[in-house]
């Protein structure tokens, strides 16, 4: 009796000690053993060097399990399908076009005119089809089951917590507030437009701008007027938008960043909006990259030096903001996000109201507009 007694209770500890062990990506018992295994996950814990925390939570996670969970929950959405269709679109037509500018004809000096025509109503098209389709499937279908799966599992309480004091807010509302404030800064609305338009999108302004050089066809100012972007103190964001005189975070003069009348003008607000909530992100102010501060590139006075990690000597990058609230603008603009916050920002306002859209990296000029 008193053996049996024994085992019942060796068995017992041995359970609730099982139950409670949450393996590293290491460990034979990880789900991701295999992945680890094979050097995937061992170069990922080298590169990013995650706390003890992550990847035990990383290590806990049964990577099948969660994708079978979301695709099921996609699959009673009729958003994701029609968000699968656009995606699946959207893909096709970048590859084509990537094939393009990598062929003989289509190298690094490919001019302008041989770039993809990107009209307004393109630019609105995709809008739509980003607003009304992808994001709702991302924000009801996807986003919501994956984190509730992470927050489920024991092992991932460590990892949840450091994140969301990191971040200042939940995962999931940081997610979504990140992609409604980067599909403003491509789905708001300008208005007036170029060339006597009632309005414009803000994408469609921001590419014009860019793409508008002197003369025509012109990639080396493309390249220049992007570089330079990157360069802008606070201060200094109006005048550069408008298209007037400013200087760099290196104290270089500039004529204009972008010709006269195409320029960028109200469409700097949303793209203001993102940098500025970004910046107090708690975990920002102490973060740091082989002695830089990426911070830097967004405070007041500061720049973020890369002349350590690129051979462009010289190069402080800045992403002004903070400095249009009393921008003479002569357009307006309208969120397609935050309904009646076009003209006045609220970080991380709880009554804001939280759209689940976004993602205005899905565009094809997205890396254009992320310059700014």
């Amino acid at each position: 009796m008193r053996s049996l007694v024994y085992c019942s209770v060796v068995a017992g500890f041995a359970a609730q000690k099982a139950a409670s062990y949450c393996p590293l990506p290491s460990d034979a018992t990880s789900p991701l053993y295999a992945m680890y295994r094979d050097n995937k996950m061992d170069m990922a814990q080298k590169m990013l060097g995650l706390p003890d925390a992550w990847l035990r939570c990383l290590g806990a996670i049964d990577v099948n399990a969660i994708a079978g969970t979301i695709l099921a929950s996609a699959y009673s959405q009729p958003t994701c399908l029609a968000a699968l269709s656009f995606a699946t679109a959207w893909s096709d037509t970048v590859q084509t076009e990537a094939k393009r500018l990598d062929s003989p004809t289509g190298s690094s000096s490919v001019a302008l005119n041989d770039w993809p025509v990107v009209t307004n109503t393109a630019v609105q098209s995709t809008c739509v089809s980003v607003i009304n389709a992808l994001i709702p499937c991302l924000g009801a279908a996807i986003v919501p089951p994956l984190v509730d799966q992470v927050k489920a599992n024991p092992c991932c309480a460590g990892a949840v917590a450091n994140v969301t004091t990191m971040l200042g807010m939940p995962l999931d509302t940081f997610v979504l507030k990140l992609l409604n404030y980067t599909t403003d800064i491509v789905c708001a609305t300008q208005f007036p437009g170029f060339n006597g338009a009632t309005n414009q999108t803000c994408g469609f302004s921001w590419f014009q701008a860019f793409t508008s050089t002197q003369p025509a066809g012109n990639a080396a100012q493309l390249v220049e007027r992007l570089l330079t972007s990157l360069q802008i103190p606070n201060d200094q964001g109006c005048a550069a938008a408008q298209g007037n005189p400013f200087v760099t975070t290196a104290g270089v003069p500039i004529a204009q960043l972008f010709s006269k009348p195409i320029v960028p003008d109200a469409c700097v607000k949303p793209v203001d909006n993102l940098w500025r909530w970004l910046r107090v992100i708690p975990s920002l102010a102490t973060a740091s990259w082989n002695n830089m501060r990426p911070l830097d590139a967004l405070e007041d006075g500061k720049c973020f030096n890369v002349s350590d990690i690129t051979p462009r000597g010289g190069v402080c990058v800045h992403l002004t903001n903070g400095g249009f609230h009393s921008c003479p603008f002569v357009t307006a603009w309208s969120s397609a996000v935050f309904p009646g916050e076009g003209t006045k920002f609220a970080v991380a306002s709880p009554t804001s109201t939280l759209k689940t859209s976004g993602i205005a990296g899905l565009v094809t000029f997205g890396m254009v507009v992320a310059a700014w």
